[in-house]
C-alpha cells in the first residue's frame, strides 16, 4: 500500500540550515498568510514577513552618526546652526516630537528658507507656515506646495493670495507682480500636454470644438416646409452638423420628410452657401411591415419553409385557384385546385358497385322473380348472382333498367330470404 506524505513541522533541533534561500515572489502575497510567513520580494528586493494583520519590510537598518542618534526605539536628528542654539527633531514610535503642538517658526530659530518643495497639506495643516516671513526674492518658497480646493480660503488667507488675476501674456503659472502687489496666474493660450500650467476657457473651448470636428453634433430641428434650400439654417455651420427635420420639401432631388436628419457635409462660413448635405432617411416606407398593422403587401415573396401562414381559408385563394369541377383530362390544369364536391361528385360518376341479398320469393309458373333497386340510376351494368352458401354463381335471367333490376330464377318452389346475393356493376 503506498504511504501518504504527511507535512509537520520541521524541528533542527538548533542545527544550521547552511547555504539556505527562503521563498521568491515577484510580489508579496495577498493578507491573510499565516503569522511568521516570510519571503523574498524579487522586485523590490526586500525580504518580507507577514505580522499576523498585514505584510511588512524587515526592518531598516539605521546607522548613527551625521547628526542621526539612535536610543531604544527613538531617532533623534541634531543639526547645529549658528551660535549655541540648536534645532532638533525627534522622532519615536508615535510620532513628530517638537516642543509645542504644532511646528511652529519658532520650533526652527535662526533657520533662513529659501525653498519648501514637495509639501502636501489639508485644510487643518496649512498654519504651518505661520511666523515664516520672507523677502521678495524668496517668494518662491511655495513652489511644490499641493493644497486641495476646499483649502483655498485657509491658504489665501495665510499667505495673501487676494484678488487672484490672470496674465495671458506669459508662460510662468504663477508669480508675484510689485507694481500691484497681487499675486498673478500665468496661463497658456492654447491646450498642451502640460500638467503644470493653467489653460484659458477660451483656449479650453477652442480645443473641444477642433476635437469634435467631423462629429455628429446636434443642433436642433429644421423646418422643411415651404424650403427651396438651406438658407435658413443660421451660418456658420461646420461639417457634422445635424438637424432634425420637421415637415416636408425636396430640395435638389432630395426629398426632405418628418424625422428624417439633414447632416451638414462640409464647413460653411457666415454669408457662404450650404449645398454638401446628407440625408440620414428615417421615413418609413408605405410597404414596410408592421407588427400588428393590417396592411396589403405588394410584390413581397414569403418563404413558406421559413414561414407560418395561419388562417388560411378559401376566400383567401385567388380568384381560379379554386375550381368546382374536375375536369376532362384535355382541360385539366396543373396551377389550380378542385374542392372537395367536385372530388365527391366526380368519384360518384365513376365506376361504382352495389350489392343486395334476396327478400323471399314466391314461385309462380316455375319461375320465382326478384326486383333490386338500381342505385346506380343506369342501365349499362353488369349483374352477377351468387348463391350466399356455397358462393356459386347461378345462371339466371336479367332484365337491366335505370331504375330496376329484375332478376329471374328458374325454381319450382319457394325461394327463401337470403339465398342469393346480386353483386352490380356499373
Amino acid at each position: 500500500m503506498a504511504k501518504k506524505n504527511v507535512l509537520v513541522d520541521i524541528d533542527l533541533n538548533q542545527n544550521e540550515l547552511q547555504n539556505g534561500v527562503i521563498q521568491n515572489l515577484a510580489s508579496d502575497p495577498a493578507s491573510g498568510s499565516k503569522e511568521g510567513r516570510f519571503w523574498m520580494n524579487t522586485t523590490t528586493h526586500k525580504p518580507m514577513y507577514y505580522d499576523g494583520t498585514e505584510n511588512q519590510e524587515f526592518g531598516r537598518v539605521y546607522t548613527e552618526g551625521s547628526g542621526i542618534d539612535i536610543t531604544s526605539d527613538v531617532i533623534s536628528i541634531d543639526n547645529s546652526v549658528t551660535g549655541a542654539t540648536k534645532c532638533k527633531i525627534t522622532y519615536n514610535n508615535q510620532g513628530l516630537v517638537t516642543s509645542g503642538a504644532n511646528l511652529e517658526a519658532s520650533d526652527i530659530p535662526n533657520l533662513t528658507l529659501s525653498k519648501i518643495t514637495d509639501v502636501t497639506a489639508t485644510a487643518t495643516e496649512v498654519n504651518v507656515l505661520d511666523g515664516i516671513t520672507a523677502s521678495t526674492a524668496e517668494l518662491n518658497i511655495m513652489d511644490g506646495v499641493t493644497v486641495t480646493a476646499s483649502d483655498i480660503n485657509s491658504v489665501t488667507s495665510k499667505i495673501g493670495l487676494t484678488d487672484l488675476s490672470i496674465d495671458s501674456g506669459s508662460t510662468n503659472y504663477l508669480g508675484y507682480d510689485n507694481t500691484t502687489g497681487k499675486f498673478s496666474a500665468k496661463v497658456d493660450t492654447t491646450v498642451t500636454a502640460s500638467s503644470t500650467n493653467l489653460v484659458t476657457s477660451g483656449a479650453v473651448e477652442s480645443a473641444i470644438a477642433s476635437a469634435v470636428t467631423g462629429g455628429m453634433v446636434y443642433k436642433g430641428v429644421w423646418t422643411a416646409t415651404g424650403q427651396t434650400d438651406y438658407s435658413s439654417i443660421t451660418l456658420p455651420v461646420k461639417a457634422g452638423y445635424m438637424y432634425l427635420v420637421s415637415g416636408s420639401a425636396t430640395i435638389g432631388g432630395i426629398e426632405w420628410n418628418t424625422d428624417d436628419y439633414l447632416v451638414i457635409n462640409a464647413d460653411v462660413p457666415a454669408g457662404g452657401t450650404i449645398t454638401d448635405v446628407k440625408k440620414i432617411d428615417n421615413t418609413e416606407g408605405s410597404d414596410i411591415v408592421r407588427l400588428n398593422a393590417t396592411q396589403t403587401l405588394t410584390n413581397k415573396t414569403i418563404d413558406a419553409d421559413d414561414n407560418t401562414i395561419s388562417d388560411l381559408t378559401v376566400s383567401n385563394l385567388k380568384s381560379g385557384v379554386l375550381q368546382t369541377t374536375v375536369r376532362g383530362t384535355s382541360s385539366a390544369s396543373d396551377t389550380s385546385i378542385p374542392s372537395e364536391k367536385a372530388v365527391a361528385t366526380a368519384i360518384s360518376g365513376m365506376a361504382k358497385k352495389i350489392t343486395a341479398n334476396n327478400t323471399a320469393l314466391t314461385a309462380s309458373s316455375g319461375v320465382c322473380t326478384w326486383s333490386i333497386t338500381n342505385s346506380l340510376a343506369t342501365a349499362d351494368v353488369t349483374v352477377q348472382i351468387f348463391e350466399i352458401s356455397t358462393g356459386a354463381q347461378v345462371m339466371t335471367e336479367v332484365i337491366t333498367g335505370a331504375s330496376t333490376i329484375t332478376v329471374k330464377i328458374n325454381s319450382s318452389s319457394n325461394i327463401a330470404a337470403n339465398t342469393y346475393k346480386a353483386v352490380i356493376i356499373g
